[in-house]
């Protein structure tokens, strides 16, 4: 939705689904005893050595909605919310909501500053919001088997548990913050930018170490925080038109 009204106002929505599903297989086999390097088929080998599959697949959904509004060239905002599901978490925590609102104003559209020569463009900004990351192996909140091929009980082929999955692992989350301004001067020669910014990361995805006597070596947890904060100045200058 995008609407223009009374010259001075401006809106505009966009309200969307998306869905994807990413999965790789791999297939492979190997032998020995070919009878020359020029000859690399399977079935000139003398003696077949290993062969196997892995299948790695994730699904990923959203439903999202922005808003943007623009009063008079002045002033501006924006909005934004999406709900997350994806299957490379644990069952009690497959979807989190995120977010991100922002403001600002051109400062060069006031009256004040109209035709002035020097100041061409001055505009105040700032922002907030939560972001998810989800970019890690696709099985770590499951539990893990590997099939026993060696043995053959009368109900079938047993199997053993390899990996203690994680039904509580959620989204690593990110809250971040922005204040700035942008700064144009000079017949459009100068351009000088000023942000501070503020990241936290919590919920951190991390491969926990277990004593070998629980019988597993690692466990995947949200443990942990990350932050970044500091202040950004961007100079550039066109010295020739």
């Amino acid at each position: 939705f995008n609407h223009s009204f009374n010259d001075v106002h401006n809106l505009n929505v966009l309200v969307g689904q998306e869905a994807q599903k990413v999965s790789f297989r791999s297939i492979y086999a190997a032998a020995s005893g070919y009878p020359s390097d020029a000859v690399f088929e399977l079935d000139n080998a003398s003696t077949p050595s290993s062969a196997g599959s892995m299948t790695k697949a994730s699904t990923l959904s959203s439903f999202f909605i922005n808003g943007e509004y623009n009063f008079n060239n002045k002033y501006y905002g924006s909005a934004s919310f999406r709900y997350d599901g994806s299957s490379r978490f644990g069952d009690n925590n497959k979807w989190a909501p995120f977010w991100s609102v922002g403001a600002g104003i051109n400062v060069h559209n006031y009256d004040f500053l109209k035709g002035n020569e020097w100041i061409n463009q001055f505009r105040i900004k700032g922002n907030v919001g939560q972001t998810g990351k989800s970019n890690f192996q696709p099985y770590m909140a499951r539990n893990t088997y590997e099939v026993l091929l060696d043995d053959w009980y009368q109900t079938g082929i047993g199997a053993s548990l390899i990996y203690m999955g994680n039904e509580d692992l959620t989204w690593e989350k990110q809250l971040s913050w922005n204040v700035g301004t942008d700064l144009i001067t000079w017949n459009n020669r100068v351009t000088l930018g000023f942000d501070y910014y503020y990241k936290k990361t919590i919920d951190l995805v991390t491969e926990v170490s277990l004593p070998t006597s629980s019988g597993f070596t690692k466990y995947t947890d949200n443990m942990g925080e990350i932050l970044n904060e500091g202040v950004e100045l961007d100079l550039n200058v066109r010295a020739y038109s």
